[in-house]
């Protein structure tokens, strides 16, 4: 109210070709009252309200920004009442204040989603099927009104997932899956779940997993140090018991690799050539999948057996195999222990 008064003085004193001084003059106050109330510092006295109207040849409403500010207050009691509910758990009063909003607001969307979600809420309330499905129904309809309408995307993007999800409850899954291709690509496997069904489902489930220990894998590799990399390898051994690692050699040699560089640390140069050893089959068969023999391979895993991996579609714009780069790593000064060592050199010799 402060500032919005004090711009709307100015304003009005502007467009009667008046400066400070003579609107001050005109009250009988001093010019800096004035200023003060333009800049928000102070708001006027209630006695100067009808006096500034009179002067403008406005109403005190129309001075004072009633109308909107009614508006305003309206929208906010609304949406005051709609917060409420949800700590209360009141549906029934959320669902009342929703249709009321949008009777009331016609065309506003942020209201038509409230309801819509009210709706998909409030039919778990009934017992009877029929009311349960024609209030579902209600929501569905609700929602396509939100997608059709709304220039908001993440409001769009949050209206689609719910009626993928309504849909798929109301056994339209056909339907469903329309709706979730109008779903970013990028995210959409976080709403497939709702439609999916049978093998379908459960290999959604197995890609989503997959996808995070993928993730959580490029975390722990980031630091390239003994422990990440153990607790890397020590994950992928129990999400693939059966060692069909396929993509993720590359992680077990590397890991091999550093594993034998704290043995000669530690001076136990049997141990180091061990790992070595286990590194050296690591990346050959890595290479096997990713550069001699590329293309689509199938985990066995009983956590991934639904999955396949493609290698053909592997960038290695700055890779190179995982034998080339291990050649690399032996020629290093941490192997310089390891130099006179027969089996060493007969390690080093393979990688020619």
């Amino acid at each position: 109210m402060e500032n919005y008064l004090g711009r709307k003085i100015r304003e009005l004193r502007r467009s009667k070709d008046l400066t400070q001084e003579q609107l001050a003059d005109y009250l009988n106050i001093s010019y800096q009252s004035v200023s003060k109330w333009e800049t928000g510092t102070t708001l006027p006295d209630l006695s100067y309200i009808i006096p500034l109207s009179r002067l403008f040849e406005i109403s005190t409403d129309e001075l004072l920004g009633y109308e909107q500010s009614k508006e305003d207050l309206l929208k906010n009691e609304y949406s005051d009442a709609y917060e409420a509910t949800w700590r209360d758990g009141n549906l029934e009063k959320r669902l009342e204040i929703c249709l009321e909003a949008v009777r009331n607001y016609p065309g506003d969307m942020e209201w038509m989603n409230r309801l819509a979600m009210a709706h998909s809420m409030h039919c778990y309330s009934y017992e009877d099927n029929e009311r349960y499905r024609a209030e579902r129904d209600e929501a569905i309809r609700c929602y396509k009104i939100v997608i059709e309408n709304t220039t908001n995307e993440k409001m769009k993007e949050e209206a689609i997932s719910a009626i993928v999800q309504d849909l798929s409850y109301a056994g339209k899954k056909s339907e469903a899956r329309q709706y979730a291709l109008l779903y970013p690509e990028e995210k959409r496997d976080e709403i497939e779940k709702y439609y999916l069904e049978g093998e379908e489902l459960i290999k959604h489930e197995q890609k989503l997993m997959m996808k995070e220990l993928g993730h959580l894998l490029s975390r722990l590799n980031l630091f390239f140090d003994d422990y990440h990399l153990h607790i890397a390898v020590e994950l992928i051994k129990l999400f693939f018991p059966d060692q069909n690692y396929l993509d993720n050699h590359y992680i077990m040699y590397f890991y091999q690799v550093s594993k034998s560089k704290r043995s000669i640390k530690d001076g136990d140069l049997s141990q180091a050539l061990v790992h070595l050893e286990k590194a050296r089959f690591h990346a050959a068969e890595s290479d096997k999948i990713e550069f001699d023999d590329c293309g689509e391979y199938a985990y066995t895993s009983p956590l991934f057996d639904k999955l396949t991996v493609d290698t053909s579609t592997f960038l290695h714009t700055n890779d190179v195999p995982a034998l080339q780069n291990f050649a690399e790593n032996l020629e290093g000064k941490d192997f310089d222990a390891l130099r006179g060592n027969t089996k060493f050199q007969e390690i080093q010799n393979s990688l020619r």
